[in-house]
Formats: structure tokens, C-alpha cells, sequence
């Protein structure tokens, strides 16, 4: 199945619901699924965005 995950946070994040989406995704390949994320940048603690 191919499922796509809209979450505002997600890993590296440590904070809010990101590591719960980080799981469930990762959880979802290693059951045979393709899945795919759209979220936000990483920019906790500072409120900023860090380079890639």
C-alpha cells in the first residue's frame, strides 16, 4: 500500500507528536509499505532553520 503522512513535525525533531510520526512511518515500511512524509522544516528549539 502507498501512504502519504502529513505531520508539522517529524524526525529530527524531539519534541511534539514527531517521534510518534517518525514511528509509525518507519513501522510501516518494515510491514512492506511504501510510505512517503510531507512536513516542515526542523527548527526546534531555536525557532530558526538549520542548514541541510
Amino acid at each position: 500500500m502507498r501512504i502519504l503522512i502529513y505531520s508539522y513535525n517529524y524526525h529530527p525533531e524531539p519534541i511534539g507528536i514527531a517521534p510518534l510520526m517518525t514511528e509509525l512511518a518507519e513501522g510501516l515500511v518494515q510491514r512492506g509499505h511504501e510510505v512517503r512524509v510531507v512536513t516542515a522544516m526542523p527548527n526546534y528549539p531555536e525557532r530558526k532553520l538549520y542548514p541541510v
